[in-house]
């Protein structure tokens, strides 16, 4: 118990020191946090390991601050394995196990999960791997929309990321699709046609010239 609860204050002072822009001091806090939550890891234990998951988006974060995408997506993916096992341990394929898990439970582990997906989606745009990050907004983007609301934020900004890796992969009539769909969300969110909506309707212009360009 106490080693957990070092390596949960030392969580802490690492995201603390990144605010800071203290860098190397907060990824020194970060390894030695994941150490010790990985050393008190129990096969078969969900609550360790969510908490080993956590520590290493955490570390992934401070790996792509400073630049570091293959070791940050690297990161990214070690925490979105434990997520798929734990989903898969927690709720399954059946119906009794889904039932029995808390929708709270349930939603939020589903969140931790495709907010893992959306940043390794982030990284695979960065490094212009577009087609692998299609892929991971897609996945994500199918899994919101089983817990979210159609025009929740999360769903508006993954569509974002997907349209714009269509659009870099030259997919341009599926990016219309996306941008299509992003703005009904955000005309629902608001209630108004917003400056975000306007943004998002210059994007889905820019996509319908592209196509003409194209055919």
């Amino acid at each position: 118990k106490y080693h957990v609860e070092v390596a949960a204050s030392l969580s802490k002072l690492g995201s603390v020191r990144i605010s800071l822009g203290r860098f190397e001091e907060a990824f020194v806090d970060l390894r030695k946090a994941l150490h010790i939550a990985q050393a008190q890891q129990e096969p078969g234990n969900n609550k360790s390991s969510k908490t080993v998951a956590q520590m290493q988006c955490h570390l992934a974060c401070l790996y792509f601050e400073k630049g570091e995408l293959f070791a940050a997506q690297a990161t990214f993916q070690d925490a979105l394995d434990i997520y798929r096992k734990v989903w898969k341990q927690e709720i399954g394929d059946n119906n009794a196990a889904a039932q029995s898990s808390s929708n709270k439970t349930r939603d939020a582990l589903m969140l931790q999960l495709t907010d893992t997906l959306c940043n390794i989606g982030s990284i695979l745009n960065r490094r212009k791997c577009f087609g692998q990050a299609i892929t991971n907004f897609q996945e994500a983007l199918d899994l919101q929309k089983g817990i979210l609301e159609n025009d929740h934020p999360r769903i508006i900004s993954t569509l974002d990321n997907l349209a714009y890796s269509y659009s870099k992969n030259r997919e341009y009539a599926r990016a219309v699709t996306c941008y299509r769909t992003m703005l009904r969300a955000q005309i629902s969110q608001s209630g108004t046609f917003t400056e975000e909506c306007l943004l998002t309707f210059r994007k889905r212009v820019l996509m319908y010239d592209k196509l003409r360009l194209v055919s």
